[in-house]
Protein backbone atom coordinates (compact mmCIF):
# COMPACT_ATOMS: atom_id res chain seq x y z
CA UNK A 1 0.00 0.00 0.00
CA UNK A 2 1.15 3.38 -1.41
CA UNK A 3 0.66 6.44 1.18
CA UNK A 4 0.69 10.20 0.66
CA UNK A 5 1.11 13.19 2.76
CA UNK A 6 -0.49 16.66 2.31
CA UNK A 7 1.00 19.63 3.60
CA UNK A 8 -0.50 23.27 3.99
CA UNK A 9 1.88 25.87 4.84
CA UNK A 10 1.48 29.09 6.22
CA UNK A 11 3.11 31.42 8.76
CA UNK A 12 1.05 29.84 12.14
CA UNK A 13 2.16 31.53 14.99
CA UNK A 14 3.73 29.89 17.88
CA UNK A 15 3.63 31.19 21.65
CA UNK A 16 2.80 34.58 20.07
CA UNK A 17 5.40 34.69 17.73
CA UNK A 18 5.28 34.10 13.88
CA UNK A 19 8.04 32.58 12.30
CA UNK A 20 9.88 34.17 9.10
CA UNK A 21 9.37 32.67 5.56
CA UNK A 22 13.16 31.39 5.67
CA UNK A 23 12.10 29.49 8.81
CA UNK A 24 8.89 28.39 7.55
CA UNK A 25 10.38 27.02 4.42
CA UNK A 26 13.11 24.91 6.27
CA UNK A 27 10.73 23.59 8.72
CA UNK A 28 8.32 22.88 5.31
CA UNK A 29 11.50 20.95 3.85
CA UNK A 30 12.67 18.86 6.50
CA UNK A 31 8.63 17.86 7.12
CA UNK A 32 9.03 16.55 3.02
CA UNK A 33 12.86 15.06 3.90
CA UNK A 34 11.69 13.43 6.81
CA UNK A 35 8.22 12.10 4.87
CA UNK A 36 10.50 10.74 2.21
CA UNK A 37 12.90 8.92 4.57
CA UNK A 38 9.52 7.12 5.88
CA UNK A 39 8.56 5.96 3.05
CA UNK A 40 5.70 8.71 1.90
CA UNK A 41 4.86 7.85 -2.05
CA UNK A 42 4.01 11.70 -3.08
CA UNK A 43 4.14 15.56 -1.36
CA UNK A 44 1.26 17.17 -1.68
CA UNK A 45 0.84 21.21 -1.34
CA UNK A 46 -2.33 23.25 -0.91
CA UNK A 47 -2.11 26.40 -2.58
CA UNK A 48 -2.09 29.23 -0.13
CA UNK A 49 0.48 31.79 -1.47
CA UNK A 50 1.52 31.30 2.65
CA UNK A 51 -1.48 32.84 4.06
CA UNK A 52 -3.39 30.75 6.44
CA UNK A 53 -7.22 33.27 5.82
CA UNK A 54 -6.80 32.39 2.18
CA UNK A 55 -7.18 28.90 2.48
CA UNK A 56 -10.34 29.79 4.38
CA UNK A 57 -11.39 31.90 1.09
CA UNK A 58 -10.34 30.08 -1.94
CA UNK A 59 -13.07 27.17 -2.88
CA UNK A 60 -10.64 26.13 -6.21
CA UNK A 61 -6.98 25.60 -5.04
CA UNK A 62 -5.09 24.31 -7.01
CA UNK A 63 -2.67 21.38 -5.32
CA UNK A 64 0.97 21.12 -7.13
CA UNK A 65 2.47 17.90 -6.84
CA UNK A 66 6.15 16.60 -5.91
CA UNK A 67 7.71 13.40 -6.12
CA UNK A 68 10.66 11.78 -4.75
Amino acid sequence: MKFDVFFSICQTPVDGHTPSERQMFLNFFDQVVLADELGYETAWVAETHLSCQIQKQNPGAVIPQFQG
